[in-house]
């Protein structure tokens, strides 16, 4: 069964983030998979992120994996740092130091006036907020494609 997609672009804003704040780990693993352990954002939570390329299968241990069904931003940020997904670096320092957790529970979890904030304040550094977005926009369309798979059987998210 083909993975959902991320419920927002925010998602790919997070993931970008992720690696361009060196929040991401690759771990030993065999059996042909790929893991990573990713550091949350506010720094309290270490997730845990596996893959394997041969049949495009993918498994996090993030919220949005869990309850959702859809790539979180673990997943995504383990594609972007493998450039299964074509990361461009300069998205990922410019988003640096955006504390996502932090607008979104101001916001009341209102992505679309979190995304609009973060715009503003990417605007404000001289950033084309167009750009970045048509960018996360051909993110999400590559995702689309890969029809990323289920690893394994859906560990439980961290508390």
């Amino acid at each position: 069964m083909q993975r959902k997609q991320p419920s927002h672009i925010l998602k790919i804003y997070e993931a970008l983030w992720c690696i361009g704040d060196s929040r991401l780990q690759l771990v030993p693993s065999d059996d042909g998979v790929i893991s990573a352990q990713v550091i949350s954002s506010d720094r309290t939570k270490t997730y845990t992120v596996s893959y394997r390329q041969s049949d495009q299968s993918i498994m996090s241990n993030d919220n949005s994996s869990y309850h959702n069904d859809e790539v979180g931003y673990p997943s995504l940020a383990l594609l972007l740092f493998l450039d299964v997904l074509d990361y461009q670096s300069e998205y990922g320092e410019v988003l640096s130091g955006i504390s996502w957790k932090t607008i979104n529970m101001e916001n009341n979890n209102d992505r679309a006036l979190t995304q609009q904030q973060v715009d503003e304040k990417l605007s404000l550094q001289g950033v084309n907020s167009d750009a970045l977005h048509s960018y996360g926009e051909m993110l999400l369309e590559k995702l689309w494609s890969l029809w990323l798979q289920y690893l394994w059987e859906k560990p439980s998210p961290v508390k």
